[in-house]
């Protein structure tokens, strides 16, 4: 891992011509206790990521939510297309994803409400001027 964290660090060094490093400081890990936390992860890992994949970037997937869901769906590089049935995956399990949302359609419904918050978030966020 070292090897190649180091071969990852010295191609984007040399191709962005940057001195400084990459990653710096100690790992920071938090505990995911489940519930409502566990949710949230989902939508960032399957949907979020994705999105930035998009046409026209997080925002405009955002607004077009049930077009860019659909995209994620069948993304290639996705765990999503695996849990929609778009592949079989030998790799991912869905179980921990079924004990927290009963269905697909239910995980789309709150990953939709959380994005939007989250658009809402980085538009107040743009708001504010430090002085």
């Amino acid at each position: 891992m070292k090897k190649l964290s180091n071969s990852y660090i010295a191609y984007l060094q040399t191709k962005y011509n940057r001195d400084k490093r990459l990653f710096s400081g100690s790992y920071d890990s938090k505990v995911v206790t489940g519930g409502n936390q566990l949710r949230k992860l989902f939508v960032y890992v399957l949907i979020k990521n994705n999105f930035e994949q998009y046409s026209g970037g997080l925002d405009n997937a955002i607004d077009e939510y049930m077009s860019a869901f659909d995209h994620a769906c069948w993304y290639d590089y996705s765990a999503l297309k695996g849990l929609t049935g778009g592949r079989v995956d030998d790799i991912v399990t869905d179980d921990l994803f079924f004990e927290y949302f009963s269905n697909v359609e239910a995980f789309k419904q709150f990953a939709h409400e959380q994005m939007k918050n989250y658009q809402a978030f980085l538009a107040e966020l743009d708001e504010i001027t430090l002085e």
